[in-house]
């Protein structure tokens, strides 16, 4: 049985992890049967030339996952209940903030079945993020990535490509590189803030400039600037992207555009630090809504993508089996900022 185990040295995955996949592959093809004795953690070791910690780690981790069970004096057996017909998924975000809590809970809600969930947050450390995908065994049948890397996105879709794409479902924004066929449940930024800017034209009539707050250095991609360019145009208003808020001074008759809540307070701040009459004098929009918006200065409009819909649908998907790739819809939330 010990033929069924295959190290490959140069492979960026531990030995430990490749005989789990060598397990379990056998398992999955009917080449090792429930109820199966395995060979020894001896027998491994010396036949594959390991250490014998390595072996038994193997061993521990399946143990763990009810894939293997050991009877004591007898050995390990493959489980009668290991669920490897079952769908097991490896959920990866970037953080944890309020939008991604809203993603996480419509998911779990919608999977329903938690235990099959492993959920991981790299907190955009891109050297975790290689080493959760590359000791992840095979015994999962989808992988959902939200990929906010900032500087080292080529870094992470050369770890990304290494997955098998029809296990693969992306989250939040598209990552350039990925090769291959594979799912995605995305914002389409440009089309998203043209359509919920072109809802509210009315209320711009008043203004004759829109500036959008975006950082040299943000997860936003570029292609996002078409949407309020577009609009600019559509609606005959002066543009500009304000890359430093606290070095802009704003004038009356314009209208800002932050994309995140770091963003949205500085220019909130230096509005007021200018004795401009937020709603009035200038207005101010913010993408993704938060609930300070609703109380700060009488509300702050925003515009709200259906991050509820992001977790359903890929929920859906691993459910279904089936390739999706969708974009996401938003809501428009008008207050007194504009």
């Amino acid at each position: 049985m010990s033929r069924l185990i295959h190290i490959n040295e140069n492979s960026p995955k531990p030995i430990y992890v490749q005989i789990q996949d060598s397990i379990i592959k056998a398992i999955r093809s009917d080449l090792i049967r429930p109820g199966s004795q395995l060979p020894s953690i001896n027998e491994i070791s010396d036949g594959l030339n390991i250490a014998r910690k390595t072996a038994e780690k193997s061993y521990n981790e399946l143990k763990r996952k009810n894939i293997l069970v050991s009877v004591p004096g007898k050995g390990y057996f493959v489980s009668e209940n290991s669920k490897l017909d079952q769908k097991k998924v490896m959920l990866m975000f970037d953080i944890m903030n309020l939008q991604n809590n809203v993603i996480h809970q419509s998911f779990m809600k919608s999977i329903k079945d938690h235990n099959l969930v492993d959920f991981l947050v790299y907190h955009k450390d891109i050297e975790a993020f290689g080493k959760y995908l590359t000791h992840a065994p095979d015994e999962y049948s989808h992988y959902v990535i939200m990929g906010h890397f900032n500087d080292k996105e080529e870094e992470a879709v050369r770890v990304i490509n290494q997955l098998p794409k029809h296990k693969l479902i992306i989250l939040d924004r598209n990552l350039n590189g990925i090769v291959g066929d594979y799912s995605g449940i995305t914002q389409n930024f440009s089309n998203i803030i043209h359509n919920a800017l072109s809802d509210m034209q009315d209320g711009f009539t008043n203004f004759n400039k829109l500036c959008i707050v975006f950082p040299k250095f943000t997860y936003y991609p570029e292609d996002t600037l078409k949407g309020v360019t577009n609009f600019a145009s559509d609606a005959g208003l002066d543009f500009e992207v304000i890359k430093k808020i606290e070095d802009y001074v704003p004038k009356k008759g314009e209208v800002f555009l932050t994309m995140t809540e770091k963003e949205l307070a500085s220019t909130l701040l230096k509005l007021q630090q200018n004795n401009l009459e937020i709603g009035s004098e200038v207005g101010v929009v913010s993408y993704t809504d938060h609930p300070l918006n609703q109380i700060v200065i009488g509300g702050i409009t925003a515009i709200s993508p259906n991050f509820e819909e992001m977790g359903r649908l890929a929920a859906e998907a691993i459910l279904s089996g089936k390739k999706t790739v969708s974009s996401i819809g938003y809501q428009l939330r008008r207050r007194k900022s504009l």
